[in-house]
């Protein structure tokens, strides 16, 4: 008979309904309605294919400024702020490599230099963030390894919490690179210190990397995690079914 041995035993967690999940871990469950037509989500008059960037639209039209592409944000942010650094340890002495490698890539290889690179991040500045980000921006496989960013958004998360609060957020990250580089929310938003991050949902629910950021990572450090889920209406306002 077939037996259990070496079996991964199934996390209970992901049983639970979104709403279960949110409760057990703590975090806050909005619903938000938006308009649908056809195949695309329609905020302040403007058609989004996905619920992410709709969503991000949504919050926008509020003040917040900030990026729809989940860790790849704070990764470039951290990457931004300790690029003179990473650059000069860089071990093909390159510095586009430096700017184009992943950053958690470079955490690892650069294992015993982390209070470093965490002292560099310490040191960074809005201009810091600014020119560092140009100049990735400008390299020639930019746009194939990073979703599209602006650089008001990727201001607006650092100066909610400054170069202190990412300091706290590089030192816990670094403890796992290639654990905490995924699982992190849709929406990273900020207005003036509000910073928030806000996971999007529709039909689906938290994956099993979501438990884990959320729970070991960014809850330990104090940050606002709430999770929107996207109910679609029609333009008479009568909720549609996806």
């Amino acid at each position: 008979m077939p037996t259990l041995k070496g079996r991964k035993k199934r996390d209970p967690f992901m049983s639970l309904s979104l709403e279960g999940q949110c409760e057990t871990l703590g975090i806050p469950l909005e619903q938000l309605f938006i308009e649908r037509s056809g195949d695309a989500w329609v905020v302040n008059g403007n058609a989004f294919k996905k619920p992410e960037p709709a969503a991000y639209n949504h919050y926008e039209s509020l003040g917040y400024l900030g990026t729809s592409c989940e860790g790849s944000a704070p990764l470039m942010l951290m990457k931004c702020a300790s690029l003179d650094f990473l650059a000069e340890i860089n071990i093909f002495n390159d510095r586009e490599d430096a700017c184009l490698r992943y950053f958690e890539a470079q955490c690892t290889i650069h294992k015993s230099k982390i209070d470093l690179i965490v002292e560099a991040i310490h040191s960074a500045t809005e201009n810091t963030i600014k020119r560092h980000f140009s100049e990735i921006r400008n390299k020639p496989l930019y746009s194939t390894l990073y979703p599209e960013m602006s650089v008001d958004g990727l201001l607006s998360i650092w100066n909610s919490i400054g170069a202190s609060g990412w300091t706290r957020i590089a030192k816990s990250f670094m403890e796992a690179p290639y654990t905490f580089r995924a699982g992190w929310p849709d929406l990273i938003i900020a207005a003036e210190s509000d910073l928030k991050l806000v996971e999007i949902k529709t039909t689906d629910k938290l994956h099993s990397s979501q438990k884990m950021t959320i729970s070991d990572f960014l809850l330990p450090l104090g940050l606002s995690v709430s999770v929107t889920k996207l109910i679609p209406i029609s333009t008479q306002g009568s909720v549609i079914a996806l």
